[in-house]
């Protein structure tokens, strides 16, 4: 009869250090994942973004929420942001 309160005791320890390793090391929600934004294709762009190098120039092109395809081109990623665009529609 002295194993049930053993069993008891030792369900209990487990489910206790169960609660605890998942409070301590469930990570806390970060306002830096819902503030996010793309340093290289901010808004407009949207899906389908597609980067590529060719003769010493960055390209980027990405489609639009309005249908559009935007292509722009720098010489480094780093301009890439500040470059000019060309909207073609879909």
């Amino acid at each position: 009869m002295r194993i049930r309160p053993l069993r008891a005791a030792l369900v209990t320890l487990l489910m206790t250090a169960a609660a605890y390793v998942t409070v301590a090391f469930n990570p806390l929600s970060s306002d830096a994942a819902v503030g996010f934004t793309n340093p290289v294709a901010a808004a407009p762009y949207g899906a389908d973004p597609w980067m590529g190098f060719d003769n010493g120039y960055y390209y980027l092109a990405a489609t639009t929420w309005n249908n559009q395809v935007v292509v722009k081109k720098a010489k480094s990623v780093a301009a890439l942001p500040g470059a000019t665009s060309t909207a073609s529609r879909r």
